[in-house]
């Protein structure tokens, strides 16, 4: 393409496709980010709620996701990211989604290992699942505002709306996986 097209245009393509692949490997996150909607409200619905006159059901519990990320933002910037700093860990954009990965990872086998003791006869609260949901939001917050951070910082100018698209793209795949996995 070089010869043809302006040498930053050719060099802000290369940036962007760079970029795709890190959207490409987030799309599993996002798969499993969104069935806190359903998958989880079914658990809490076969859980004991609390009796407070205004908890009425558990769809309730996914109140905290943003109550969570407003807190959980502030204190990664002001706390989390410059104590890491201090101890010599550097947070890169990268480290910090791989580690929302993981963390995302860990909210699934809490909330898995709820769904055990309960498929044991146990009768949980709902707010036991409070766990998962500050693990999944604690990496929502590092995945999502994360990658759309590094994204919008590796875009050229003349691309950031067509890589902002592809993050919305990584979004509607992570979706399309569960669709395909719930049919079949």
């Amino acid at each position: 393409a070089r010869g043809k097209h302006p040498d930053e245009d050719v060099d802000g393509v290369r940036a962007v496709l760079r970029v795709l692949v890190i959207f490409a490997i987030v799309t599993p996150f996002w798969s499993l980010f969104d069935q806190k909607a359903s998958t989880w409200v079914l658990q809490g619905n076969a859980m004991e709620l609390p009796g407070w006159s205004w908890f009425k059901n558990a769809a309730q519990m996914q109140a905290l996701n943003p109550l969570l990320v407003m807190m959980l933002i502030p204190f990664n910037n002001v706390v989390l990211y410059p104590t890491l700093k201090k101890l010599g860990i550097e947070p890169t954009a990268l480290r910090r989604m791989g580690t929302g990965i993981a963390f995302s990872g860990l909210a699934w086998i809490a909330a898995a290992s709820l769904q055990l003791a309960m498929d044991g006869g146990e009768k949980l609260p709902v707010l036991w699942q409070a766990l998962p949901y500050a693990l999944l939001t604690f990496g929502e917050v590092l995945v999502s505002a994360t990658g759309l951070e590094f994204a919008y910082s590796q875009a050229p100018a003349k691309l950031k709306g067509v890589l902002m698209s592809f993050w919305s793209l990584s979004v509607t795949v992570g979706n399309l996986w569960v669709i395909v996995v719930n049919a079949s």
